[in-house]
């Protein structure tokens, strides 16, 4: 193993941390009062998530059902699997409401009022992750984004395939996307079934710059093998708009984070990396636990905060050679990184900050104020395909160390929305 520390920064330790906490302060204030302006539309979107994520009960029902809501085509499954759901004892603060929505299919005429809500509010919930896959729809996104001071990045919804003619049809949707608007996109190999000559494709045409992402343990490695073939070609050597996401919260992050640098060294020409800490650690986990297997992720919260921090420094040491994204919806980790770049001198509009749509408003917000460059990650699709993605949003959004409580539902004090990771790991 190499050390995290290369530089002299490790003499200006002390003076970073000073400088993540003031920086953090500033940002959660613009956060903070963005968030809980009862005149901003967040507020009130984020009102059920919030309440969501301190009702343990309602939480797990609401994920049951929406976990097998794509399955469900008929009038009387969908019934079924709600009443299931929410009815099962010991009786919530809903039960009441939802009693009383399903006495109206007692009356002839409103027979199907109750499905028709559930239907309608699942749909609501979903706009407020993902994007129509229409041209009006992500036109509309662009312009509003750039209006405030943003710009997106693209992302087909829909999960891994493994038959020919699917993946036939996510390249479509991706080189038709591409056409739509002039935007930089992210694409999942797995929804291309893995295959090289659909990748090329994809890069052809993505002017603007497309980030490969990463997606289970098991995949990463051919993911990152697939990405430095096609980028060692001949045709693709000098492309510097591609770019590959990084999770921090596997194990072995470091050694695979400097055979990465490694390589982007040998390529002679630079790549974005998209840093992030990992979105499918619950699966990660179980996966692991019925295989039999060690756990590729890191099992506590703090952990991965300080690998994404240690992660954030060691790119930006090399800032040369890749343009940095920090897609993160801590502050705390936000900070950090603003506080690297001031020290080690690198110009504001060399670093992207990245958040993903519908979740971190108020944080793009605070991070364009205080004048730097933000990308919002923005999914694309129907309902049906992306219901998974929901369930992992929802999840997110009502977890207790989420941003929706950083900014809105937390009594934490600023000391320890702030606190170092050191000190705890």
């Amino acid at each position: 193993m190499m050390p995290y520390f290369w530089s002299d920064l490790i003499v200006k330790e002390n003076g970073v941390e000073k400088l993540t906490q003031s920086l953090g302060r500033e940002l959660l204030s613009l956060v903070q009062k963005e968030a809980n302006s009862i005149w901003k539309p967040f507020y009130w979107k984020q009102l059920p998530l919030v309440w969501l994520g301190k009702n343990e009960i309602l939480r797990e029902r609401l994920l049951e059902f929406i976990s097998d809501y794509s399955t469900l085509s008929s009038r009387e499954e969908k019934l079924k699997h709600f009443k299931t759901c929410f009815f099962a004892s010991p009786r919530n603060e809903l039960f009441a409401i939802l009693k009383f929505i399903f006495l109206l299919e007692k009356l002839p005429f409103l027979k199907n009022a109750p499905v028709f809500i559930i239907d309608s509010s699942v749909r609501e919930a979903s706009k407020h992750f993902i994007v129509g896959n229409s041209e009006r729809e992500i036109l509309k996104t662009v312009k509003k984004l750039e209006k405030e001071g943003a710009s997106g990045n693209f992302d087909i919804l829909g999960e891994e395939v493994l038959n020919e003619v699917k993946a036939d049809a996510n390249l479509k949707e991706y080189l038709s996307l591409l056409k739509i608007t002039n935007v930089e996109v992210s694409l999942k190999p797995s929804a291309l079934n893995y295959n090289l000559v659909r990748l090329r494709d994809v890069f052809r045409a993505g002017h603007c710059g497309v980030t490969i992402d990463i997606e289970q343990y098991n995949s990463r490695d051919l993911i990152f093998e697939m990405f430095k073939k096609v980028l060692d070609e001949d045709e693709f050597k000098d492309n510097k708009q591609a770019g590959i996401a990084f999770q921090t919260y596997l194990k072995d992050w470091e050694d695979s984070l400097i055979e990465l640098l490694n390589w982007v060294k040998r390529r002679k020409s630079p790549i974005k990396i998209r840093l992030v800490k990992g979105a499918y650690w619950d699966s990660e986990v179980n996966n692991a636990l019925k295989e039999g297997r060690p756990i590729p992720v890191f099992t506590k919260k703090r952990q991965t905060d300080l690998a994404f921090e240690r992660a954030c420094q060691l790119l930006m040491e090399n800032h040369n050679i890749v343009r940095i994204a920090v897609a993160s919806h801590n502050v705390r980790s936000v900070a950090k990184a603003m506080a690297l770049a001031n020290v080690l001198n690198i110009p504001k509009e060399e670093i992207e900050f990245q958040v993903l749509y519908g979740m971190g408003h108020p944080l793009m917000k605070g991070i364009v104020k205080m004048g730097y460059s933000v990308k919002v990650y923005v999914p694309v699709g129907e309902l049906i395909t992306g219901m998974s993605f929901l369930v992992r949003r929802i999840i997110e959004n009502t977890s207790q160390g989420s941003f929706v409580f950083q900014s809105f539902g937390s009594k934490a004090s600023v000391e320890e929305l702030l606190k170092n990771p050191v000190e705890e790991v």
